[in-house]
């Protein structure tokens, strides 16, 4: 079975076994990783104005855009249609270090997706939030907002995601604990959404 987030993203078993043998094991070299909640902003208009044939052109181009800056300390996967979590390990060996490689590499995947998609309808252009949580294995728990599980590192990915939207889309944003209430109140909100239109 799938995890689902609060708002209902599905992720996928083998993603949620791979962060969570991360977090659990020890890398004394590099104990520090990241996990990136790419999501595209107002995809919905897309698909209703150029229609779902070409958002999953779209999608199946970024998907590979994506897949293609990974390296193989990266596991991606695409997520609820139009997101993308993508899991990266060993990146850093200092909470600080992993904080500005998590923002550089999730800067460099919203500026690749910003460029124009060629489709059958001409180019179109797209934007993309990212929300970051910076994961840290083995007992290297550095901060108050270092985690524990797989679970706890997609929902703090999503809370920041969520806050990058509230800040205007377009952006990337880095978990951290004063973005949880609000989040969270916007997550409930998705949730409930997701459930009318499901309905």
């Amino acid at each position: 079975d799938q995890y689902e987030t609060l708002s209902g993203l599905p992720v996928s078993p083998r993603l949620i076994e791979s962060i969570s043998k991360y977090l659990d094991s020890s890398h004394e070299d590099s104990p520090c990783g990241t996990l990136l909640l790419i999501d595209f902003d107002n995809f919905n208009s897309i698909n209703e104005s150029l229609g779902k044939h070409i958002g999953n052109q779209i999608l199946e181009r970024a998907d590979e855009t994506i897949r293609g800056m990974c390296t193989e300390l990266m596991e991606v996967d695409q997520v609820a249609g139009d997101s993308f979590l993508l899991f990266a390990r060993d990146i850093a060996d200092s909470a600080q270090q992993a904080r500005d490689l998590s923002l550089q590499l999730a800067n460099e995947i919203r500026c690749v997706i910003n460029r124009p998609f060629f489709t059958e309808n001409g180019e179109v252009s797209v934007t993309a939030s990212v929300g970051i949580s910076v994961l840290y294995s083995g007992v290297y728990y550095p901060t108050e907002d270092s985690l524990y599980n797989a679970e706890e590192a997609v929902q703090q990915a999503e809370s920041a995601m969520f806050e990058a939207k509230r800040r205007g889309r377009d952006t990337v944003v880095l978990f951290d604990s004063q973005i949880t209430r609000q989040a969270r109140q916007r997550i409930n909100m998705q949730s409930s959404l997701r459930k009318a239109v499901a309905n």
